[in-house]
């Protein structure tokens, strides 16, 4: 027999925590953020925070979809000794054995 909905609704904190962070914006204190104020314009704070938005997205597609790569992309990554791994560049020391070029 299926739970009641009720139990199947049940959230733990965590994810009532994320639920709740989605649509509650965010606040950052203005210490944290008063080099930034000081040293952009406010156009562009909105271009730095625009392109660090979508970078994020970028980032979270390509670790989801995995893409082929284009040829001139993977060309250039290897010409400069750049990874591919995602894994391997941001948790270079949790996977030591992990070849840098892998994709």
């Amino acid at each position: 027999m299926a739970k009641p909905i009720s139990k199947r609704l049940s959230l733990s904190a965590s994810s009532t925590q994320t639920h709740i962070s989605e649509r509650v914006p965010l606040t950052t204190p203005r210490r944290f953020i008063e080099p930034a104020i000081e040293h952009f314009s406010p156009v562009e704070l909105v271009h730095l925070i625009t392109v660090g938005a979508l970078a994020g997205l970028v980032q979270r597609f390509v670790a989801i979809a995995k893409p082929d790569m284009e040829a001139e992309v993977a060309a250039f990554m290897q010409e400069n000794g750049l990874g591919t791994d995602t894994l391997k560049v941001r948790y270079s020391l949790a996977f030591p054995d992990r070849k840098k070029d892998a994709t």
